[in-house]
């Protein structure tokens, strides 16, 4: 084989290469893939669940706090499907990564939720009965003008 001036063969580690194991050519096993799949539908539930979030707030509760658990569930899903296509040196599974960017958007919007929740709690409820007796839209205009009121919100979604 010929040798270049340094003394490395063409192709092997230089000074600008990594030493490391080169470019994983094998696909990802397939328990990894289905750790990541599971992953990325998790994420993708953590933040649909964040839509049904409605004028019940005792309920809205329950779907938060469910956000937020399959939300880090997707998290630890995807980056565990990472570390084992790294350890077995194969190629990343598909979805891993957006299991663990949607999932941590799920679990991050739903702790940002429940800490509105728990730093408005009184004026949600009385915003949800209001709403809950109101029989025109114009009243329950008025139930949340009172509720942006109550909230020092100013004129948020009120059109001013």
């Amino acid at each position: 084989m010929p040798r270049w001036q340094n003394g490395r063969q063409p192709g092997g580690p230089g000074p600008g290469r990594p030493t490391g194991p080169g470019r994983p050519l094998r696909p990802p096993e397939q328990s990894v893939r289905h750790r990541a799949i599971a992953g990325l539908v998790l994420g993708f539930l953590s933040l649909l669940s964040l839509l049904g979030i409605g004028t019940n707030y005792h309920r809205a509760i329950y779907l938060v706090v469910f956000a937020v658990l399959v939300g880090i569930t997707a998290c630890w899903f995807g980056v565990t499907a990472i570390r084992a296509a790294r350890r077995s040196v194969t190629m990343r599974p598909r979805g891993a990564i957006a299991g663990v960017v949607l999932g941590g958007l799920g679990a991050v919007c739903g702790a940002l939720v429940l800490l509105f929740f728990a730093a408005y709690w009184s004026q949600l409820n009385s915003f949800s009965r209001c709403v809950d007796s109101a029989n025109t839209p114009s009243a329950q205009q008025a139930c949340l003008n009172q509720l942006h009121r109550s909230v020092n919100l100013g004129g948020l979604g009120t059109g001013r």
